[in-house]
């Protein structure tokens, strides 16, 4: 892997760099189950290990907590809501 800190006025760690690399690695070759056809409206699923969904059900209730708070201005409880979607979504990069 080149090494790329002298582009840059910080220090890059390349540790992070070589993790990143290799978690795109891993996803650019992982290949799913197929879905059962014979089943209606079947599709391709990704599901958390039990520790993973554990995470993220306290990531999902902490933001639920927040955004249902009406203690935040509402354009930043609007954004924050976006995150509801986002988070579900991301599940198969996780």
């Amino acid at each position: 892997m080149q090494d790329v800190s002298c582009l840059y006025s910080f220090k890059v760690s390349l540790t992070g760099q070589e993790k990143a690399y290799e978690i795109f690695c891993k996803l650019d070759a992982f290949e799913p189950s197929e879905p059962d056809l014979g089943i209606m409206f079947e599709t391709w699923k990704l599901r958390f290990d039990p520790e993973a969904q554990k995470l993220f059900d306290e990531w999902r209730t902490s933001l639920e907590l927040k955004v249902r708070s009406e203690k935040m201005a509402p354009v930043l409880e609007s954004h924050l809501a976006k995150y509801r979607f986002a988070g579900a979504k991301s599940k198969c990069v996780l």
